[in-house]
């Protein structure tokens, strides 16, 4: 069954307030078998908004409508939605009685303007908003069911769960399974190429690249009598992929990094410290991110002067004068700093150029070194961002921390 959502505001369409809704509503709607193939938003204009119902009318199963239910005159969605349907707007006695007893119990009275909260296409249900005064409406137009829900993100979401929830149940016929598989260290491209090759026939599953900063996110969607036999089919299509990719592979919904990365650390009694000097407390920022980090993540120095280096973590002035603060040696040395001051089972370390100036042809911006010190030794690694990275500070910042992330990953992986 195919969904549209029409988000109607004008503060939607000029940037000034984030449509969440959208995304929120794409997300559950999902969970009943619904497939939604387009979001439209669209400002308080009564012909724009014709068009687009009527264009969604035409293509969709169900139409998600949130905005436009309020008291104003500029909310329009319910005498447009009437206008395209060809029904008359109707006092509604159980919205109005809903509307007076909110007045009643703040010892006040409704104002005229307030009626148009309670009117209804002729033929539709009332969904009961147990936040605010306007309800949501149900109405069945043909072959197409119109949800019309109000705009403020906590009404439509108590909406939506108190007085829809249970109707979607109720209909569903059909089930979607979605996951996220994540991969770093590899190009969507190259994975898109790949993935053809495996799967020449792309449907159900459906398996779609989604390119991210340094990353590649695989959305692996399958469509089923139930949740369970849209699950059946998934597992087949995941086990490939992560057996495909395995040397880039780190998680399914996981999102970033540093979930799987804590993960580790926790189930493996491990602690850490960090030592970062173009990264800025990047990683330390990432690690206490983490709920219950303190477990396992003793804390972190940044030096980003080289006397910092030699006063906090013991960088030896010999190293920084033949190598450079920017230089493996100089990342080794950091990361045995750390791990001994913190005395930590471990230590990870990030030297390196963010830009957009001090590069070098021999060091241009965008390469760094990690090191990582072990019980059993010390591992570096360079690193260099990219030609886009490399306009942004923060996008080198970022990607160094990734790569020092997913070095950390790879580590703590064949230890478990």
């Amino acid at each position: 069954m195919l969904a549209e959502i029409i988000a109607v505001g004008s503060e939607l369409t000029s940037g000034h307030v984030l449509n969440t809704n959208s995304a929120w509503l794409a997300r559950e709607v999902e969970a009943y078998g619904l497939e939604v193939i387009s979001h439209v938003t669209v400002g308080d204009s009564t012909d724009q908004l014709e068009r687009s119902l009527r264009l969604a009318l035409d293509r969709a199963d169900w139409v998600f409508v949130t905005g436009g239910l309020g008291p104003t005159y500029d909310d329009i969605t319910k005498e447009v939605v009437a206008k395209v349907c060809d029904r008359p707007l109707l006092l509604s006695e159980e919205a109005m009685a809903h509307i007076n007893d909110f007045f009643k119990d703040r010892s006040q009275k409704a104002t005229s303007n307030n009626k148009k909260q309670a009117t209804v296409p002729k033929g539709a249900d009332i969904l009961a908003n147990p936040s605010g005064l306007a309800p949501g409406i149900w109405l069945k137009n043909q072959e197409t069911t119109l949800i019309l829900l109000p705009g403020p993100p906590h009404e439509m979401e108590a909406t939506f769960k108190a007085s829809l929830t249970p109707r979607l149940a109720h209909i569903a016929q059909s089930a979607i399974r979605r996951h996220a598989l994540h991969f770093y260290g590899i190009g969507e491209a190259e994975i898109d190429s790949q993935i053809s090759e495996i799967f020449p026939d792309n449907s159900n599953p459906l398996v779609a690249p989604y390119a991210k900063s340094g990353e590649v996110e695989l959305q692996v969607t399958a469509y089923g009598p139930s949740v369970q036999a849209a699950e059946d089919l998934l597992q087949p299509v995941i086990s490939a992929l992560t057996e495909k990719f395995k040397d880039y592979f780190y998680g399914i919904d996981t999102g970033h990094l540093k979930y799987p990365v804590s993960n580790l650390l926790a189930q493996g009694n491990w602690s850490i410290a960090s030592a970062e000097s173009c990264t800025g407390g990047l990683l330390s920022k990432w690690f206490t991110d983490v709920p219950g980090s303190s477990a396992y993540f003793a804390g972190g120095i940044c030096t980003y002067t080289e006397k910092a280096k030699q006063d906090f973590l013991q960088v030896q002035a010999a190293t920084l004068a033949k190598h450079g603060a920017v230089s493996a040696q100089t990342a080794t040395e950091m990361a045995d700093g750390a791990r001994a001051a913190f005395q930590t089972d471990l230590a990870i370390s990030t030297t390196g150029i963010a830009g957009p100036g001090g590069g070098s042809p021999e060091k241009p911006v965008g390469l760094a070194y990690i090191g990582l010190a072990t019980p059993t030794g010390t591992f570096t690694w360079q690193f260099q961002a990219n030609a886009l990275q490399t306009k942004s500070r923060s996008a080198v910042r970022d990607a160094v921390g990734r790569a020092a992330l997913f070095h950390l990953f790879k580590y703590l992986k064949e230890k478990a």
